[in-house]
Formats: structure tokens, C-alpha cells, sequence
């Protein structure tokens, strides 16, 4: 199983884009790390 590390800034505009692509990948059968600055 492949693994995403996504690392993003502890705003919205930041961390909705990534949380998006966190879920995208999650049903794409990815394992997916989210790491922010908050």
C-alpha cells in the first residue's frame, strides 16, 4: 500500500486543498500521513 506524506499550512486555504487530496488518495486506496504547522 502506497503511502502520501501531505504537509500543509495550519490555515483553511491551506488545509482544506490538502484534506481534499487526503480524501481523494484514502479512496484510492493510499495510506495518507497529514502533517500541519497548527
Amino acid at each position: 500500500m502506497p503511502v502520501l506524506l501531505i504537509a500543509a499550512g495550519g490555515t483553511g486555504g491551506h488545509m482544506f486543498p490538502a484534506q481534499a487530496l487526503a480524501e481523494a488518495m484514502i479512496a484510492r486506496g493510499w495510506r495518507v500521513k497529514l502533517s500541519t504547522d497548527a
